[in-house]
């Protein structure tokens, strides 16, 4: 079974499905990878499911956090890596899980005093990147970027600016029909997508994308700011 922040995936899985075209890639969680990952690790293939896990992980799955925080704890692909069994697990842990709670203090425990400040201040980079405040930032912004800039401005959302915009996707009703051809493809491509994009029901969905991630982000701020610090 596989341990989440549910409320942050439902999010950006409802956000993800209204985006049409990107400049950037934005990996979401998807149970096919899920599954893929599982089996192969499952079947001892640990070069291949840890590159699937960290996709996950870095995507906010808690499970496959955890499960790389054992593949560098135990070194299934390499040598051991107490550093980044650590950080992983403590990105894990961050929803309060009883047992990957337990994973992080048995990790802890394995720390000397000696390496527990240049470790615990090493996880702060992980922990600031792919925690759940760290990956809903960054989709607020991916999902910022996806939204069509009617106003010519990038700090606007504004449904009713592009409400009045009307598009043609013909390029030779623009340029005339002696077009290169890959001009016309790249060009038709993009004015598609933004044409999809200002379609009065897609501009609503993704505003009220934007507007949900942004609530969930006061949501978790709210908690305080993070501090990487040793466990008590």
């Amino acid at each position: 079974m596989h341990i989440k922040k549910l409320l942050l995936t439902i999010v950006l899985l409802s956000c993800s499905s209204i985006v049409f075209g990107s400049n950037q890639e934005f990996y979401v969680i998807n149970e096919s990878d899920i599954a893929k990952a599982d089996e192969l690790f499952k079947n001892e293939q640990y070069q291949e499911s840890q590159q699937l896990y960290s996709k996950l992980a870095k995507a906010g799955d808690k499970y496959a956090q955890y499960i790389l925080s054992v593949v560098y704890l135990n070194g299934l692909t390499g040598e051991k890596d107490l550093q980044k069994a650590y950080a992983w697990a403590r990105v894990a842990k961050e929803n309060g899980n009883k047992e990957l709670s337990k994973h992080f203090d048995h990790i802890n425990s394995l720390i000397s005093p000696e390496q527990k400040d240049q470790i615990v201040k090493s996880s702060s980079d992980i922990y600031r990147q792919y925690s759940n405040l760290g990956i809903a930032e960054n989709f607020l912004s991916y999902l910022k970027d996806e939204f069509p800039k009617c106003t010519g401005s990038r700090l606007q959302v504004n449904v009713n600016a592009c409400e009045r915009i009307q598009v043609t996707c013909n390029i030779n009703s623009v340029w005339g029909a002696n077009t290169i051809p890959d001009i016309v493809s790249s060009f038709g491509k993009d004015c598609l997508e933004f044409a999809a994009k200002i379609q009065p029901e897609n501009l609503k969905k993704m505003k009220a994308g934007i507007e949900l991630m942004e609530e969930y982000i006061q949501e978790e701020r709210k908690k305080g700011t993070v501090i990487i610090s040793e466990e008590k």
